[in-house]
């Protein structure tokens, strides 16, 4: 696998995990409109429960065509690819601790932060390490 491959298959992974971020933060000030009476485009107003099952479905349905679960499941090829000095096996260990570590920290931070500010962060330094690749 080529460098330039390889830097393609980064920037597209990671742009599936900046779409997924974005995704969550669409259901926020959304959801408030379509429980909303007045505000909602549909003829009857939702409930809770209906709210947080679009909210579900829509991050599940990009969480899944972001592509990021293709990259988990066939992490230890892609790293035999990438050709590096750690064992591809541990190298997908990593991977999902680093992982299950994130979705532990993440909700303290955004009940501390907020989810806009967050996505408003990580959106220009993903874009940044993104160009800085080389």
């Amino acid at each position: 696998m080529s460098l330039d491959s390889l830097q393609r298959n980064v920037i597209t992974v990671n742009l599936g995990h900046i779409m997924t971020g974005y995704s969550i933060g669409w259901s926020s000030p959304e959801l408030v409109k379509l429980l909303d009476a007045e505000q909602s485009p549909l003829p009857d107003v939702i409930t809770t429960t209906e709210a947080s099952w679009i909210a579900s479905s829509f991050t599940a349905g990009l969480i899944i065509g972001s592509g990021s679960m293709c990259v988990l499941f066939y992490a230890t090829m892609i790293f035999e690819n990438a050709v590096s000095s750690v064992a591809p096996e541990t190298a997908s260990i990593v991977l999902g601790l680093t992982q299950f570590a994130g979705a532990i920290v993440t909700p303290f931070f955004i009940d501390k932060y907020g989810r806009r500010t967050l996505l408003m962060t990580s959106l220009p330094l993903c874009c940044l390490f993104l160009v800085s690749y080389r």
